[in-house]
């Protein structure tokens, strides 16, 4: 009988589970990255056109856009590879660092529960 394997994505990346108290809020679950998708339309016809599988937060659209540019910019020069093998990897997908928590998987510091700062004998 064959056998499943689950790896999870913290497993996949080789990054400890998160601590529950500490663990960003966003949508990177911890791991500082997020899968942002923009259907290769919207590079043609811009910011303004989306189709319903498109990401629609503006600050990961953002952070999108300038993912593929810096893309576009690369593929300009590396003409090493031809056009054919540079579009196998448009996919509509980038990987983007997490706004919310900067790339760190951790919430704010400003965030993160504080113990208390007196105890019950000092009333």
């Amino acid at each position: 009988m064959d056998e499943i394997e689950f790896t999870d994505r913290y497993k996949a990346l080789g990054i400890p589970y998160p601590d529950p108290e500490t663990v960003c809020q966003g949508q990177c679950e911890g791991t500082g990255w997020v899968a942002v998708y923009i259907s290769s339309g919207d590079r043609r016809k811009g910011a303004t056109h989306s189709r319903p599988d498109d990401e629609t937060d503006e600050a990961l659209r953002a952070l999108w856009y300038a993912a593929e540019k810096k893309d576009r910019s690369k593929d300009k020069k590396d003409r090493s590879k031809d056009k054919k093998d540079r579009s196998k990897d448009k996919d509509g997908w980038h990987f983007v660092v997490c706004p919310d928590c900067g790339g760190t998987g951790k919430l704010a510091k400003s965030n993160v529960a504080k113990p208390p700062t007196h105890t019950a004998n000092e009333d």
